[in-house]
C-alpha cells in the first residue's frame, strides 16, 4: 500500500502551523517540517504536535529549502503544501483512497483545485496547483522563486487531474501592512538574482512585474509585463499560468489608468494569439469588464458569453483564475445586460434561470423585479410569479424578497408581500432592510 508524507517550510507561522499539521495528520506516515528561521513558537509547536522538525539555514532559495524537505521524506507520495493552505475534510478522505491506487512509478504528480481567499475570508479566484506528488530522486524543485516541480531529465511531468475530486484553500492573502511590503521587497530581490543570471527569463520577468504591481508601483510593474511579454512565445504549453498572468495583470493596469478601446484590445488580441491563452476564459471576462465599465453592454455581453463558452469548453485546468470562481457573477451580468438593452424577455429568462439555482442572488431578483416593471407587468402578476419561484411561507424568503422590491421602491408590490407578514415579521423585515441598505447589489466581476 503507497504511503504519503507531508512536507513543509516554515518561518513564524505559529498562527497557521497547528492547521497545517492537522488537516492530513490521519492520513500521512510522517510529517516534516523545515524551519529556515523562526523568531515565535513555531518550532515548539510543530514538535508538541509529533512532526519531525529540521533546521535549514535561509539562504534566498526556496528550491533548496523544498528540495532538503525532500530529502528526509520517505514516503511513496508527498504532499508539499505551505504553512497557510489546507486541503479540505472530503477532500482528505478522498486523496486517501486515490494514493492507494496510484503508482508513483507511474504518475509524476497530481493537480489539484485551489481557492484563493482574500483577508475577509472571501474567495476572490480559483485555480489549480501541484501539491502532491512521487518521492523519486528525478522529481524536486527548481528556481529560487515562484519554485517550480519538475523532472531532472526536463521531461514534461505525467500529471493526474484531481480538480473535480479535491480542493485546496489558499489563506495567504490575509497579509497585509508592513508584512505585505517586506514580502514583496523580499521576493523582488530574489527574483533581481535570478534575472541577474537570466536577464531574458520571461518567468521572472513577469513575477517581478507582480512585486511592483501588489507594491502599487503600476509604472515598474508595466515595464517588466511588457518585456516579458516581447519573449514570450506564440507556441507557449498548455496551462501556461504564469504567461496568462502577466498579461492579465497588465490589462488591469491599463484599465487603472484608464486606457483607450484600442490599448486595451491590443494586449487581448496579443494574448489570445497564443493557442493555449486563447482557451483561456479570463482574457474575454476581462475584456467584458472594461466594456461593462463604459456602459457599452452589447459589447460586454457578446464577450461574457464568450468567457462562458471557453469554460464549457476548455475547462479551467490551470487556466481561468478568475472567470472559474465568478461564474454565478458573469450569469448576473449577463442577465444585467440584457435588461439594460431594452432586451426585457432575455433577461427574465436568465435571471429566472439564475435564481432557480442561487434564490439568494441579489442581482438577478433585481434584474427580474425591474424586468417586470419595464415590461409592464403588474404587481399581482408579479406577486404570482415569484410564488411560484419562491416558497412565500418561509419568512426568510417573503423578507429577501421584500428588500429587494423596496430598494425598487415598487410601492404596490411590496404592499402585497406586506400582507403576509405578522407584526413580528414586520419588525424583522424593518430590521433587515436597515441592513440591507448599504449593501452593494453588483455582481462583483
Amino acid at each position: 500500500m503507497n504511503s504519503l508524507s507531508q512536507c513543509m517550510i516554515v518561518k513564524n507561522e505559529e498562527e497557521n502551523i497547528r492547521q497545517a499539521l492537522s488537516w492530513g495528520r490521519d492520513i500521512m506516515m510522517e510529517q516534516i517540517v523545515v524551519d529556515t528561521g523562526s523568531t515565535d513558537k513555531t518550532v515548539e509547536i510543530a514538535e508538541s504536535m509529533g512532526a519531525k522538525v529540521y533546521h535549514f539555514p535561509w539562504k534566498d532559495d526556496f528550491s533548496a529549502a523544498k528540495n532538503f524537505a525532500i530529502s528526509k521524506a520517505s514516503g511513496d507520495w508527498i504532499a508539499f503544501l505551505d504553512a497557510d493552505e489546507y486541503i479540505e475534510s472530503e477532500g482528505v478522505l478522498k486523496l486517501k483512497k486515490l494514493i492507494e491506487t496510484w503508482s508513483p512509478n507511474q504518475y509524476d504528480a497530481c493537480v489539484f483545485s485551489m481557492l484563493q481567499l482574500n483577508h475577509d475570508g472571501k474567495a476572490f479566484a480559483a485555480g489549480s496547483q501541484m501539491r502532491v506528488f512521487a518521492n523519486r530522486p528525478d522529481i524536486g524543485y527548481h528556481n529560487r522563486i515562484h519554485e517550480q516541480l519538475g523532472r531532472t531529465d526536463k521531461k514534461a511531468l505525467v500529471v493526474i487531474d484531481a480538480t473535480e475530486m479535491i480542493n485546496i484553500i489558499h489563506t495567504g492573502y490575509g497579509v497585509v501592512g508592513e508584512a505585505r511590503e517586506r514580502k514583496l521587497e523580499r521576493n523582488r530581490t530574489m527574483i533581481l538574482k535570478e534575472l541577474e543570471e537570466k536577464p531574458d527569463d520571461v518567468e521572472m520577468l513577469g513575477y517581478l512585474g507582480d512585486t511592483y504591481y501588489m507594491g502599487g508601483k503600476n509604472k515598474e510593474a508595466e515595464e517588466a509585463y511588457r518585456k516579458s511579454i516581447k519573449g514570450i512565445s506564440r507556441d507557449i504549453p498548455e496551462h501556461d499560468q504564469r504567461s496568462s498572468m502577466t498579461f492579465l495583470n497588465l490589462m488591469h493596469i491599463l484599465y487603472e489608468r484608464k486606457c483607450t478601446e484600442e490599448e486595451i484590445l491590443e494586449v487581448y488580441k496579443e494574448a489570445t494569439a497564443r493557442t493555449s491563452l486563447a482557451k483561456d476564459a479570463d482574457f474575454d471576462l476581462e475584456m467584458a469588464v472594461w466594456y461593462l465599465n463604459q456602459s457599452r453592454h452589447e459589447e460586454g455581453l457578446a464577450y461574457l458569453q464568450g468567457s462562458l463558452n471557453k469554460l464549457q469548453q476548455y475547462g479551467n485546468l490551470c487556466r481561468a483564475l478568475y472567470a472559474g470562481s465568478r461564474i454565478q457573477g458573469i450569469y448576473e451580468q449577463i442577465a444585467n445586460c440584457y435588461l439594460q438593452m431594452g432586451r426585457l424577455q432575455e433577461a427574465v429568462r436568465e435571471s429566472t434561470a439564475l435564481l432557480k439555482e442561487e434564490p439568494k442572488s441579489i442581482a438577478a431578483i433585481l434584474v427580474l423585479l425591474e424586468s417586470f416593471r419595464k415590461g409592464g407587468v403588474t404587481p399581482e402578476q408579479a406577486f404570482g410569479f415569484l410564488g411560484k419561484l419562491y416558497d412565500l411561507g418561509d419568512m426568510q424568503a417573503r423578507i429577501f424578497l421584500m428588500c429587494n422590491v423596496r430598494k425598487l421602491r415598487w410601492k404596490e408590490l411590496e404592499e402585497l408581500f406586506y400582507d403576509l407578514l405578522s407584526p413580528e415579521e414586520v419588525a424583522a423585515f424593518e430590521e433587515t432592510a436597515k441592513t440591507d441598505a448599504s449593501e452593494q447589489t453588483g455582481s462583483g466581476l
